[in-house]
């Protein structure tokens, strides 16, 4: 078992809170937690700043109750299931509602024009933004007994505005838990009028997770809607590859069939095929004596769409354009950027490109990077202990010198970490205000987003969106696309590849014995390294069957050799969009007009 005493800073630093919550309640042997009393604890051996732990913090109070370790009992403190009964389970209560006994005279009280308020007050549950309660009845399945919900909101300094709404139903007169569905959090992303849209869908779907519940049985419920963020708008200006109402969805590994209730005997309702992507509506989790399953609601079709249920599989993968994932990343950056410049200071870039061919493969650093086409961050200035690997073209600020290291600070890796202090390996750069154009990656997800801000709300629009690949680290010339923030070097109509060299091989040499000149792929940006954004690559001589082949693999999995691969019509649209009216040329490349970033989640 991992012990907390025995992590650095570092590893603490890369473990989940609710891990760590998990790791401290076992170490502790702590029977019920306070979560504010765990995150006193944690946030000193977290070292991060404290606009950074908040915004962790933010989400900590969902992750708890999605996680299946952790149950919320009757005070608002938690238990681990682990040390639960069975029957302690199917009854642990929400803060401050207690089970209770119903008669047939109390029903009998709540008369018809009673019951018709409480209708017409469930789509405004939350009326007041400070509330921390609020209770009704309403009947979902209108089966002639309601159903009591109860919202709880948290209104604190550390999870602001999020919640909980917990649906109990009667069972052998008594009101259990049956449903637990959290609020979105709105201190990071989300919008006031957003959590009132969660709890309208909230009765809207109640027919399709309720489907096939069983007595004793609770379902902790997350809805999905279209990723609706305050700071971001949708306003196309390139929608060929961009589908719509797709922003969460399911890539399906394999063949697979949708169901009509959660339940692998229940009858199909549509067939899916590799590379499908249903819209996903909804997940749950399922507790039940037996032990526990996921599920996800998914809509299908093209013409006539139908709705189902499929379990949570290895090769069902839940996936999706995360629009306040990418925002919280700029913001970040921008917020880099301003800070550094209020302090009249530089920003600057990692210069470190050479050949990947020439490069060598090595372990990944704790963010995922490995060596190549980097510079090694130390976490002291005696290049002791653990250290990261710092990609080409990372922006960074230069805080100093200690023993003749320099050094920095990240927006995306933090710090401080030292680097070696040599002529060429860091250049400053031209920024001297906030990022206006990004370019934002999510290899998890095989999406990418391009987003334009607007200076006078600091607001973020989608211009355009759509399915990429990313590398794939495969042990030996394939490297995964590098995570962090790069600034964009330049574009060119074209990118060259390399292959390994045939007998008789008349192609061209890459500069390394045994490779050469294999294929391009049309229109490229260069961002970190030899980690491009470019179209479908096409070997020298392949047929247009073979490319098509490559093309229909965008948004699967990762597959490229480090580089971002795109269809050829939508990475024209962005190298368009990047170069805008620049009229800088270094040779067939061009210099963006204004400072592009590319973020890699």
């Amino acid at each position: 078992m991992i012990k907390l005493n025995e992590l650095s800073t570092e590893q603490v630093k890369a473990m989940s809170l609710v891990d760590l919550c998990y790791v401290y309640m076992v170490e502790e042997n702590i029977e019920k937690l306070n979560i504010y009393d765990f995150l006193d604890y944690i946030k000193p051996l977290r070292g991060v700043d404290e606009e950074e732990f908040s915004s962790q913090a933010a989400y900590f109070y969902t992750d708890l109750n999605l996680d299946g370790r952790f149950v919320c009992v009757e005070d608002g403190s938690w238990k681990l299931r682990d040390s639960l009964f069975v029957e302690d389970i199917k009854t642990f209560v929400e803060p401050s509602v207690q089970k209770f006994e119903i008669d047939d005279e109390e029903l009998e009280e709540l008369g018809e024009d009673e019951q018709e308020d409480v209708h017409d007050e469930v789509d405004a549950l939350v009326e007041e933004e400070d509330m921390e309660e609020n209770e009704d009845v309403y009947d979902f399945d209108n089966d002639g007994t309601p159903e009591k919900i109860v919202v709880n909101r948290k209104s604190d300094s550390i999870v602001s505005k999020g919640g909980l709404a917990s649906i109990y139903t009667l069972q052998d007169g008594q009101y259990a838990l049956t449903y637990q569905i959290p609020l979105k959090n709105e201190a990071t992303a989300f919008s006031f009028e957003n959590t009132e849209k969660t709890l309208k869908s909230i009765k809207d779907y109640y027919g399709e997770y309720s489907k096939g519940i069983e007595k004793g049985e609770v379902r902790v419920v997350n809805l999905f809607d279209d990723n609706t963020n305050e700071n971001v708008s949708v306003n196309l200006k390139y929608d060929k590859n961009s589908l719509k109402d797709l922003e969460n969805f399911l890539f399906i590994g394999h063949s697979d069939v949708l169901r009509e209730a959660p339940s692998n005997s229940s009858p199909g309702v549509a067939s899916l095929k590799y590379k499908d992507k249903p819209r996903l509506l909804l997940e749950f989790t399922s507790i039940k004596e037996s032990g526990s399953q996921k599920w996800y609601l998914a809509e299908f079709g093209k013409e006539s769409k139908v709705k189902g249920f499929i379990q949570d599989k290895n090769k069902v993968i839940k996936r999706g354009f995360y629009w306040d994932k990418m925002v919280s990343k700029m913001e970040k950056i921008n917020s880099f950027i301003s800070d550094t410049l209020a302090k009249k200071e530089d920003i600057y870039i990692v210069t470190e490109y050479r050949p990947l061919a020439n490069d060598y493969y090595s372990k990944k650093d704790k963010f995922g990077n490995r060596s190549n086409q980097s510079i090694k961050g130390y976490v002291n200035s005696n290049k002791e202990g653990e250290y990261i690997n710092i990609p080409d073209r990372t922006l960074l600020r230069v805080l100093g010198e200690e023993n003749g290291m320099v050094k920095i600070k990240t927006p995306m890796y933090g710090g401080p970490y030292y680097i070696e202090k040599k002529d060429n390996n860091i250049q400053k750069t031209d920024i001297t205000s906030k990022i206006n154009k990004f370019v934002a990656i999510d290899p998890e997800s095989q999406t990418e987003a391009i987003f334009e801000r607007e200076n006078d709300t600091n607001k973020f629009n989608v211009v355009t969106y759509s399915f990429v690949t990313t590398g794939v680290d495969n042990g030996y010339s394939s490297y995964e696309t590098p995570h962090g923030a790069f600034l964009v070097a330049f574009t060119r109509p074209y990118m060259l590849f390399t292959g390994h060299a045939k007998e008789g091989d008349t192609r061209k040499s890459a500069g390394k014995e045994g490779l050469v000149i294999a294929g391009e792929a049309n229109y490229a940006v260069r961002f970190s390294g030899g980690a491009y954004m470019h179209g479908i690559p096409a070997a020298y001589g392949a047929s247009k069957s073979t490319k098509a082949y490559t093309a229909g693999k965008i948004g699967t999995y990762k597959e490229s050799h480090k580089c971002v691969r795109h269809y050829d019509d939508q990475i024209e649209y962005i190298v368009k969009w990047i170069n805008a009216d620049s009229q800088k040329k270094e040779k067939e490349n061009t210099i963006p007009a204004e400072p592009v970033v590319v973020v890699v989640l």
